[in-house]
């Protein structure tokens, strides 16, 4: 079921999302305060932030769009909590990967601007490594 949501071709609807992001994330790469916070928080802490970004967009695009489907009646149960099921997942499937599109061009943006010995000076180490600009991202 899922398969047949066709989690990919949704992706090309959500593109001003993913605009929107960009932008934010264009943001990040010119100002060089952004770069300071990562830096302190641990993987974990990071991972986490984005888990919980991907699980509010999916959570918004149900609640917006009323994809949420109750049962009408209790024979259909079953059938309903599969078919919610799906979508999530689908939605789950799209929206991770425009993150992770998201994070890859962060990290692409930030290496070609950010000059690595700026980066260093300016989160205090004595050089800017490459999991300081995937941390901007």
């Amino acid at each position: 079921m899922t398969m047949a949501n066709e989690p990919l071709r949704m992706a090309r609807r959500l593109s001003r999302a993913m605009a929107a992001a960009a932008a934010t994330g264009a943001f990040g790469i010119f100002y060089s305060s952004i770069w300071q916070m990562p830096h302190h928080l641990s993987i974990a802490r990071l991972t986490s932030i984005g888990a919980i970004a991907i699980a509010v967009m999916v959570g918004r695009l149900i609640t917006i769009n009323r994809l949420w489907d109750r049962p009408v009646n209790e024979r259909l149960a079953q059938v309903v909590f599969y078919y919610n099921l799906s979508t999530v997942l689908t939605l789950i499937i799209c929206v991770t990967g425009l993150y992770a599109l998201l994070v890859i061009g962060i990290l692409a943006g930030g290496l070609i601007v950010i000059d690595p010995e700026f980066m260093a000076l300016t989160i205090h180490r004595p050089e800017a490594r490459l999991t300081n600009y995937l941390d901007i991202g």
